[in-house]
């Protein structure tokens, strides 16, 4: 693949794309709710798995733009929804919503809470953290006793969508990107085995088959990737490049995850649930 893109590469130096807009560095919340209810449905199948809580506060913890905010305030009416998040840009849309008592700037890796809460709800956040051996642990840690770490995390590493905007990286820009992606999800045995040692554990898989609308401009898995798995590669590139490699991978991912017209496009994404409720 590296040889046919790096032709390719060569070939449109001659006569470039028409560019893509740059993206912002930092998070894009208007991007990444154009999937609300693919990336909802995850959260709220999390939800419905936490056992009974002590008295205490929910934290939102990795809130984004408080997509989750809602349905915990529903879920949890009796108590007080605080979200938490290193990005500027989504909190304060998180902090519009009126589900959280406040919002506050907090980097997962060293966040601690004024008070032990109840319950950590990390939805979609942790996949971005490295050293899950020490990192979950230390989550639990700081729970009420009882209390419950309830997270979700993206296991997405091997599927086309996720293998090729990491291959045509590597192809397009191998001084930039020769250095393999870490991934800091592990398997499901890794999880089960390190929360049992720490309350009662419950871990599980599940695939979700995502309808998408096969009649965008754009293929709506290029757009659902932007918003998230391809940043660290499109903030390391000029606007010129991000449309060189934004090209490529749309060409891999129309071969990858064909369109029928007329027809919805199935987009298949697992993800990695693990809930602990720790002993009382």
């Amino acid at each position: 693949m590296a040889d046919k893109l790096a032709r390719k590469r060569t070939a449109s130096s001659k006569k470039p794309p028409k560019p893509t807009p740059v993206l912002e560095t930092g998070w894009n919340p208007a991007l990444y709710e154009q999937f609300h209810d693919l990336r909802l449905r995850p959260a709220l199948d999390l939800m419905a798995r936490v056992p009974t809580l002590p008295k205490g506060r929910v934290v939102d913890l990795g809130c984004g733009n408080g997509a989750a905010g809602p349905a915990l305030s529903l879920h949890f009416a009796d108590r007080s929804i605080i979200g938490v998040d290193a990005s500027p840009e989504m909190l304060a849309q998180a902090s519009d919503n009126g589900a959280y008592k406040y919002c506050e700037l907090g980097d997962v890796r060293s966040w601690e809470p004024p008070k032990p809460p109840a319950l950590i709800f990390s939805n979609a956040v942790l996949n971005w953290v490295p050293g899950h051996d020490t990192v979950l642990p230390r989550l639990t840690g700081v729970l009420r006793a009882g209390g419950v770490l309830a997270c979700q995390m993206p296991d997405q590493h091997d599927a086309p969508s996720h293998k090729l905007a990491r291959e045509v990286a590597a192809a397009l820009f191998p001084d930039r990107f020769s250095t393999p992606r870490p991934l800091h999800v592990r398997d499901m045995a890794f999880y089960a085995d390190l929360l049992d040692g720490l309350g009662q554990a419950d871990v599980w898989t599940c695939t979700y088959v995502q309808k998408m609308d096969a009649s965008r401009e754009e293929h709506p898995v290029v757009t659902f990737t932007r918003a998230t798995y391809l940043k660290p590669y499109l903030e390391a590139l000029s606007e010129t490049d991000q449309a060189l490699y934004l090209a490529q991978y749309s060409r891999e991912i129309e071969a990858a995850y064909p369109r029928t017209a007329g027809r919805a496009l199935w987009f298949p994404f697992r993800r990695l649930f693990a809930v602990v409720k720790i002993p009382e």
